[in-house]
């Protein structure tokens, strides 16, 4: 997927490569490289390239960062095979606002603690040893067994007759807790698979996958590798 973001990256801004390093028209390529060696300036890429949004001057100018703009956002997640509900998830996830993405509800929790499920499995030994205690006085005629489906759902209804109000905190913290814990898990995930690639590729996405920002040396080294992919896929379908 982020070979294909490289591709059409590179493809956004760079046609088809002339030898002759004076004529800038109709080459992007060609005037990258002339602006990255001061012989034109950043009026004549905007003038000829308008997939070129911003261009912030570095020194030296191969430092320079380029936006680019990669049109419509449907169609750039179609041609990464990245579906909209993927990327909704992904920005729902990575968002530093609102509480990420609802994994659980207090509501599903009960019904999940009623029939004797939810959390026996994630208690330490310490709190699965006070729950063997509270499960012994409760059920005091019948030998603990935390492991059984049917003792479980008749401990859990009598600690909900009991402490009904503390149980509803318990589970509350719970779907709480495991809310969180999904949502780190699910951030580190895309992480590593998305975000940490861009980040080694240079390549800064907009939050909303519509302009791209990369500087004018990555742009240039890359273009070499995404024009050889085009061309090795091309000649993979033409045989």
């Amino acid at each position: 997927m982020l070979t294909l973001l490289l591709i059409r990256l590179v493809k956004k801004v760079i046609l088809t490569e002339q030898t002759d390093e004076v004529e800038n028209d109709g080459n992007t390529l060609l005037a990258l490289r002339n602006f990255s060696k001061g012989k034109i300036t950043t009026n004549d890429l905007f003038d000829m390239d308008e997939t070129i949004d911003d261009i912030r001057v570095k020194n030296p100018l191969g430092q320079s960062l380029i936006t680019i703009k990669l049109g419509e956002k449907e169609k750039f997640l179609e041609e990464i095979n990245l579906s909209t509900d993927d990327a909704w998830f992904r920005d729902v996830i990575m968002s530093s606002y609102g509480n990420g993405f609802e994994f659980t509800d207090s509501y599903s929790m009960n019904d999940e603690f009623n029939e004797g499920y939810i959390f026996e499995y994630d208690l330490n030994e310490e709190n699965t040893q006070t729950l063997k205690g509270i499960a012994g006085r409760l059920i005091s005629n019948e030998e603990v067994n935390l492991d059984d489906d049917e003792y479980r759902k008749k401990l859990h209804g009598l600690m909900l007759d009991i402490f009904p109000r503390e149980i509803d905190y318990i589970i509350s913290d719970y779907s709480i807790e495991k809310d969180n814990e999904m949502n780190q898990v699910a951030k580190e995930s895309i992480k590593g698979e998305f975000d940490d690639k861009l980040d080694e590729m240079g390549i800064d996405l907009s939050y909303d996958m519509d302009e791209a920002t990369i500087t004018l040396a990555d742009l240039l080294s890359r273009s070499t590798i995404s024009t050889e992919l085009t061309f090795a896929g091309a000649n993979a379908f033409a045989t």
